[in-house]
């Protein structure tokens, strides 16, 4: 087995919590100093090789802010040229190309806690379409990421058994 395994056979923890499944869901964050570049941003997510996210986090370890590939991939296709040229892309390219700071590009990060069930984050991921969750603590301190592939691997029990019938 590997780090975020969940042993086979083991009931879906639909009533678990971050902190109950912390070893299995939980991975190390890719991080940014709060003067990074773009640049250290793709070099950040790159090193993970599981996150789709940089999280941008003060000198206290403090979160700020998310960088997501999505936002590096924006970049990158504006670099070279792959968008569609229009007036509010024009501008946005223009805005875009004057700074290459992280902090100008960050999302406000949707973040979650120890005691934040499980259920929660499976149905934020449906209904809002996101994918992985930086842990913080009650300072705001970042401590983790939850990574949505080790969530599906904690979760795969749910498949064991057939779906019951809505209609009772």
């Amino acid at each position: 087995m590997h780090a975020g395994d969940v042993k086979p056979g083991t009931p879906p923890p639909l009533e678990e919590t971050v902190e109950s499944l912390f070893d299995a869901i939980v991975t190390k964050p890719a991080t940014l100093s709060v003067d990074a570049t773009l640049r250290d941003a793709v070099e950040a997510i790159l090193r993970s090789e599981v996150t789709r996210k940089a999280y941008v986090v003060d000198g206290r370890g403090v979160l700020k802010g998310t960088i997501t590939v999505e936002t590096l991939m924006r970049h990158v296709a504006n670099r070279m040229g792959a968008r569609p040229v229009g007036l509010i892309s024009w501008f946005r390219f223009l805005r875009d190309m004057g700074s290459d700071r992280a902090t100008d590009f960050m999302a406000n990060p949707v973040v979650v806690r120890l005691d934040t069930p499980i259920v929660e984050i499976v149905r934020r991921v449906v209904e809002e379409h996101l994918n992985d969750f930086p842990v913080v603590d009650d300072r705001g301190a970042l401590t983790g990421e939850v990574n949505t592939l080790n969530l599906l691997r904690a979760t795969k029990g749910v498949f064991d058994t057939p779906p019951s019938d809505p209609s009772g």
